[in-house]
């Protein structure tokens, strides 16, 4: 019997459903744990867990594999409890004599959203991030591939697929035929059955009249969720960060949607307390979340990494970083309050997860007014109750 834990983002997920589909009929006991490196803290958690999981299950045969093994300059002495250590998926197959004699759908167990894995690795070369030396050069996947695995997932009836990569907006470039990102939904979003596509992380480049164009026409098809990796609203520290953006093209690009499609969640990912930012260059950040119509965020603070330019960076002190990311911690829960205000009493499509709890095409989760079935659309009216928490009437 195998049993994985896996750590970090959707593609780590991805890749766990398909080591879960190609041992289904492994016949030793075995333990994986998939990790992630993306932070110092990632890193140091893949270590911890492992320790629990030997300490849990001394008798057990333990396999590490993934970005930390890929990151660790000694990947043994670091995770010395375990029994096997992989790079990649197939690194372990070849271990175990496994051989695929056709293609793989993902087993997603009992989860009731599915991911998709269009592309992996990225070509960007941001001065603070790992996962160009982890995940390799951009490879995309073949679009007949990515049908082929879109046909499997809806015969399996998940309603909800969530295209994921590690950079899904540089889809198509290694191609010889010219596609892109919008090209791969326009094809998924023709295919017939009620179900929905949401999409991970995508960059500014991909965002034009096009791109919003075909969220706006796919009707309930494509989720009005955008999160875009925007890390800072400081021309100085974009520079710094190797992130060649147009600060003041990125906010418009911002309002854009937000006009197109004015009640959709728009998200980002922001890395403060960045060896670059000083006072001015923060409150450059700070004024821009502030004013702009963002729904939600992810908030880092800088941790030097290896393998990075800016591991040469002199680190701010850690009173500094805490205290940014407390401030921006503020904004957040007051812009995502605002954005549920703004949503309240609107009646929306929702698919129904587990124990009482639904999720909004535009990311917003709520607890329902009665139980229900995973996995089907139904329309909610959403209220907020006392403490300001989202639940949804059925309408």
């Amino acid at each position: 019997m195998v049993k994985i834990y896996t750590q970090g983002c959707r593609l780590n997920q991805y890749d766990s459903a398909r080591l879960r589909a190609i041992l289904k009929n492994f016949d030793k006991d075995l333990i994986i744990l998939n990790t992630c490196s993306v932070t110092s803290k990632a890193h140091s958690e893949a270590r911890k867990l492992l320790r629990r999981l030997k300490r849990e299950n001394p008798s057990k045969k333990i396999a590490v594999i993934g970005c930390s093994v890929r990151y660790s300059k000694d990947s043994k002495r670091e995770f010395t409890e375990a029994d096997f250590l992989f790079e990649n998926e197939k690194e372990l197959l070849e271990k175990f004599n496994i051989s695929l004699k056709e293609e793989i759908s993902p087993d997603f167990g009992s989860r009731t959203r599915a991911f998709l894995k269009i592309q992996e690795g990225c070509d960007r070369k941001c001065s603070y991030c790992v996962v160009p030396f982890v995940r390799g050069k951009s490879t995309s996947r073949k679009m007949c591939e990515i049908e082929k695995e879109l046909d499997s997932i809806l015969s399996n009836n998940y309603k909800e697929i969530v295209l994921t990569g590690t950079n899904i907006s540089d889809y198509g470039k290694d191609l010889e035929e010219k596609l892109n990102l919008k090209d791969v939904l326009k094809t998924l979003i023709s295919k017939e059955g009620d179900f929905r596509i949401r999409l991970s992380s995508v960059e500014p480049s991909i965002i034009d009249d096009e791109f919003i164009k075909i969220i706006k026409e796919s009707g309930d098809k494509i989720c009005r969720h955008l999160h875009i990796p925007i890390q800072s609203f400081s021309k100085k520290v974009l520079k710094s960060m190797n992130r060649a953006q147009d600060v003041g093209k990125l906010k418009s690009a911002i309002e854009k949607i937000s006009s197109e499609l004015p009640f959709a969640a728009i998200g980002c990912d922001i890395l403060c307390a960045f060896p670059e930012e000083g006072e001015a260059e923060f409150q450059e950040t700070l004024d821009a979340i502030e004013k702009l119509p963002l729904s939600f965020f992810h908030i880092f603070t800088f941790s030097k990494r290896e393998n990075t330019a800016a591991q040469y960076l002199k680190t701010l002190p850690e009173k500094i970083k805490k205290e940014r990311k407390k401030i921006l911690l503020k904004v957040a829960e007051k812009k995502n309050l605002e954005f549920l205000k703004k949503n309240e009493g609107r009646v929306l499509r929702s698919l129904t997860l587990e124990n009482g709890v639904a999720l909004s095409s535009n990311f917003i989760e709520f607890r329902t007014s009665g139980k229900f079935n995973p996995n089907e659309f139904r329309n909610f009216a959403l209220r907020l109750d006392h403490l300001n928490n989202p639940f949804g009437e059925e309408v």
